[in-house]
């Protein structure tokens, strides 16, 4: 979202297979909050495993609205 739809394509498909430190380390290279970033993340690791990633990216509709 805040880099090119390349980026956050190539980041959809790599943070599935990935741990939460490659979430943090993109997040720290866009500029992202660190304190937010974390909050996502041990919110997400909260999440069911089944649920996971349709809470992170329910999270990330929800940051869309605020970022626009």
């Amino acid at each position: 979202m805040l880099r090119s739809k390349e980026f956050a394509n190539e980041f959809e498909r790599e943070v599935v297979t990935r741990d939460s430190d490659y979430i943090r380390k993109v997040g720290s290279a866009i500029g992202l909050d660190e304190i937010a970033v974390n909050s996502v993340v041990v919110g997400n690791d909260r999440l069911p495993p089944g649920i996971r990633l349709g809470g992170t990216l329910a999270h990330i509709a929800r940051l869309r609205s605020v970022f626009r």
